[in-house]
């Protein structure tokens, strides 16, 4: 969900994901589809380089910039985010952490020239299997 700096929630979404490990890149492609209808997509393309974590998509500003430490993630960008119909820039300040194999919970800090304007709250919990292994006899 999306909540504005008074706390208030002001978007939903369902985000399906999906990662890939490209020689030494983790690509990560996002789809968004909102609550009201809307849809959006973003591909990350994530490497690690002298113990840091670098990121970079399309609309993200430069690059994302962070570490991981154990089982939390925390990284850095700015990008454009849209506000009705217009794109603003703004910061974002991720927390990622690991709770099991198949849970993930996130927290995404929203500034505006240093004044926190919102946040994200995400859940990411990886679907379940419906393939059976067979065992050889």
């Amino acid at each position: 969900m999306v909540v504005d700096g008074k706390g208030r929630v002001r978007r939903r979404f369902r985000a399906d994901i999906v990662g890939r490990k490209d020689e030494a890149k983790l690509v990560l492609d996002e789809s968004f589809l909102f609550d009201d209808g809307e849809r959006d997509s973003r591909v990350w393309t994530i490497c690690e380089a002298d113990g840091e974590l670098r990121g970079s998509a399309e609309d993200v500003l430069g690059e994302a910039c962070g570490e991981l430490r154990g089982a939390i993630l925390h990284w850095n960008y700015e990008m454009f985010a849209s506000v009705g119909s217009r794109k603003v820039k703004v910061c974002f300040n991720d927390w990622v952490v690991q709770v099991d194999q198949d849970v993930m919970l996130a927290r995404a800090d929203i500034r505006k020239f240093g004044f926190r304007v919102g946040e994200v709250i995400l859940d990411f919990i990886r679907p379940q299997s419906n393939t059976v292994i067979a065992s050889e006899k």
